[in-house]
């Protein structure tokens, strides 16, 4: 991985309440080696770090790989109906409508969204 590492950051961390630093540059996952979902976590959703997947052979043990996407390469809606529930409030983006610099986001139940889903096919 090609990463600058952030001197301190515990120190940081502590100092600072908890609040992720500032960033120059972006860190860069495109080494080899394959990458935990649990090191991936503590390592940049925890901390609310950016970082650029170069490789995505490296996440190939995550579950997220295989339970979520059919052979084919679509969304495996049976898998996410048996772990959501239905009436579970998700955000949805239109990604044809804009806001700002992204896609316009309301929220829905899940059973909502399956129902869009399962009709514009």
């Amino acid at each position: 991985m090609s990463r600058i590492e952030l001197s301190n950051l515990s120190q940081y961390l502590k100092a600072s309440g908890g609040k992720c630093p500032p960033f120059t540059k972006i860190p860069v996952l495109d080494g080899e080696a394959q990458l935990s979902y649990e090191d991936f976590f503590r390592s940049f959703i925890l901390l609310n770090v950016p970082c650029l997947i170069r490789k995505p052979c490296l996440l190939t043990d995550w579950p997220c790989r295989s339970d979520w996407r059919t052979e084919e390469g679509k969304a495996c809606m049976k898998h996410l109906v048996s772990i959501v529930p239905k009436d579970l409030i998700v955000p949805v983006s239109d990604c044809q409508k804009k806001y700002f610099n992204s896609q316009e986001c309301n929220e829905k139940h899940f059973h909502e969204f399956l129902e869009y889903w399962n009709n514009t096919g």
